[in-house]
């Protein structure tokens, strides 16, 4: 399952590192195409988010309602089982 708010946030990141990194004196061309590629493939998987939910306001729907999914205070929770203690 894509993560709309964590592609988008990839996405970000990347393009300010890819800024950064193509600024800095000496440049480091290496981190700038690796920041450049990363930045690219979320940009995609963004793309196949909003199409898969049918359009940008879907998509944004879907998130907001995913995130707001909680448990059920109503239903009962089960313990989790200790361990047993062998006893000599």
């Amino acid at each position: 399952m894509i993560s709309g708010k964590m592609t988008a946030a990839l996405l970000l990141y990347s393009s300010v590192f890819s800024r950064f990194a193509w600024v800095v004196i000496p440049r480091n061309y290496l981190l700038f195409i690796m920041h450049v590629t990363n930045a690219s493939a979320q940009a995609f998987q963004l793309t196949r988010l909003v199409k898969y939910n049918g359009g940008i306001k879907n998509t944004i729907d879907a998130e907001i309602k995913a995130s707001k999914v909680v448990a059920d205070p109503a239903e009962p929770t089960t313990p989790i089982p200790s361990q047993k203690q062998e006893s000599n």
